[in-house]
């Protein structure tokens, strides 16, 4: 796609997608975790966007945990000598120098597979149907060691930092309390799969509704419980308990929470927050991001920057084939984009406008449009 734009800043992801590179210009995504399926799919959705580079807004106050499964299986895990790495190895339960019982041979590959093997994603679903009292042997060793790059950029975090992910996972089918286990799977995704060996823009905020029977176990989760993950309670105008808010401050004042309002769109339909609490999406919605830069932008163009920059960002969202593997909704359903501002102290340095003159004009044009 050809593009010319010179007061639109093509940055980041955007410019990556439009040069040709096989990647999703998509910044955020949300996903509504309603039953035991979603949940699972929504472990492959979240792994999806973060090794994409996109962060993950994951709703579980409609979440229905009455359908979960509860099991204590004897699962081991077996790993190489030569791949362990002994700060995250320290951390393993049930390590064995050989396989013990059924064993899951795991392929290097998130979605990729040979015979005899199975994708880490799919590995990931496959602990979910392990029977209690059964033995099983998670195999890792045909995973690159930490830090070897597999040639197309991507770098390894190792097999180590992938055990620590199941062992979440079994954590959560095993604990009677299922929801601060599920936070911390997340939050875990996101350490593992948004490294990669290198830092990696993804994102994880966990929302829940305040009226939500998950909340008080929600509002429990600690920052040593979420650590790669941020948490937001979503209120409600019709039932906000002055017990659950009394539990609620403390977090925002810490900064472990943030607050934000339950919205409906005109019909009705909840539509939910994305990571950056200000876009609102759809389940499996999409945001695309870019900026104008008032740095070199003429006073006498932004308006029409701005107009070309909507443009373009409506444009592209249609062309970036951001459905195409099934993860996320179309264009045709939604096409939400955000067009932000980069060099505004550029902008009033080069016109001599100081900060406070330019917040006291922001202030009497807002008054005037009330």
């Amino acid at each position: 796609m050809k593009y010319r734009l010179p007061y639109v800043a093509v940055t980041g992801r955007v410019k990556t997608f439009l040069d040709g590179a096989p990647t999703l210009p998509v910044s955020c995504t949300t996903y509504v975790v309603k039953d035991y399926q979603g949940y699972l799919d929504s472990l492959k959705f979240t792994s999806y966007a973060l090794r994409h580079g996109a962060g993950v807004s994951l709703h579980i106050g409609e979440l229905d945990l009455s359908d979960f499964p509860t099991a204590s299986p004897n699962v081991y895990f077996y790993l190489s000598k030569d791949h362990l790495d002994y700060e995250e190895f320290s951390q393993l339960p049930n390590v064995v120098s050989e396989p013990v019982g059924q064993v899951i041979q795991v392929y290097d590959s998130m979605m990729e597979s040979i015979p005899g093997t199975v994708s880490i994603e799919d590995a990931w679903l496959l602990t979910h149907t392990f029977k209690s009292r059964d033995s099983y042997t998670i195999d890792l060793s045909l995973l690159r060691p930490k830090g070897k790059a597999n040639g197309r950029g991507l770098v390894a975090s190792g097999p180590c930092s992938f055990a620590l992910i199941f062992s979440n996972i079994l954590n959560v089918l095993a604990a009677p309390n299922k929801v601060i286990p599920i936070m911390r799977l997340y939050s875990r995704l996101n350490e593992v799969l948004r490294r990669g060996g290198i830092y990696k823009n993804g994102a994880i905020v966990i929302h829940c509704d305040i009226d939500s029977p998950l909340c008080l176990d929600f509002l429990s989760a600690t920052r040593a419980d979420c650590p790669w993950a941020r948490m937001s309670l979503n209120l409600d105008k019709d039932c906000n308990p002055k017990d659950t808010l009394q539990k609620a401050i403390p977090l925002v004042r810490s900064g472990d929470l943030f607050l934000v309002k339950k919205v409906y769109d005109a019909n009705g339909r909840r539509i939910y927050h994305n990571v950056c609490l200000e876009v609102l999406l759809p389940h499996r919605g999409t945001c695309l991001l870019t900026h104008v830069n008032l740095g070199s932008t003429p006073k006498s163009k932004i308006a029409k920057a701005f107009e070309r920059g909507m443009k373009f960002l409506c444009l592209l969202h249609s062309r970036t084939g951001v459905d195409k593997d099934g993860v996320y909704l179309s264009p045709s359903q939604d096409r939400q984009v955000g067009l932000g501002v980069i060099g505004l102290a550029n902008l009033l340095a080069f016109y001599q406008v100081k900060y406070k003159d330019f917040v006291h004009a922001l202030k009497l044009a807002l008054d005037g449009v009330k």
